[in-house]
């Protein structure tokens, strides 16, 4: 045995591992890629209505953004890095135990502009809050949607601290012209 085999042997070899490697790369990064388009199209849903959950989620999980002072019968300063879940969660139970939505106008507002800069161009959001026993929105912002114009929503369910179930229900519709246009 000469040494000249022995190099070319480990040459052959180290060329071996590497297309291997290529080519593993190569389809790992294959099935990495075709998975998202693949979990999309075995969806019963439409792309509008994984947004609006998206979006509903995402809001949900931010913070309000300002600091609040509220009267409910003895003031309650939110803070600034209060989730929206968290607020919506508090005037919900308020108001399902006959509190007057007026208490929370600032928090109201906060909440309508969060949602109206986060929803897509040409289209309004409304959200509304239900309490599950009730057939009626405990309260709508900026108002109720018209029932023609609704294309997309999304809820999500959250337990107060008693029991009580209270639903958030996020719906996108296109704007109405503007007279400008």
């Amino acid at each position: 045995m000469s040494g000249e085999n022995e190099a070319e042997d480990s040459g052959q070899l180290a060329v071996m591992d590497a297309v291997v490697f290529f080519a593993g790369a190569i389809l790992i990064s294959a099935g990495l890629l075709s998975l998202p388009g693949q979990i999309r199209g075995n969806s019963d849903t439409n792309d509008a209505t994984i947004d609006v959950a998206r979006l509903l989620d995402t809001v949900l999980a931010s913070s309000i953004g300002t600091n609040l002072t509220m009267d409910t019968g003895r003031p309650v300063t939110v803070s600034r890095q209060a989730l929206v879940r968290d607020c919506l969660a508090f005037e919900g139970e308020f108001l399902i135990r006959g509190g007057e939505p007026e208490v929370f106008a600032e928090l109201n507002l906060a909440v309508t502009a969060i949602f109206d800069g986060c929803a897509p161009a040409g289209m309004d959001a409304y959200l509304l809050l239900v309490y599950r026993s009730c057939s009626e929105p405990l309260l709508a912002l900026p108002h109720l949607p018209d029932e023609e114009a609704t294309r997309a929503a999304s809820s999500v369910e959250l337990t107060l601290d008693d029991g009580l179930e209270l639903l958030i229900v996020l719906v996108l519709s296109p704007s109405a012209p503007s007279e400008l246009d």
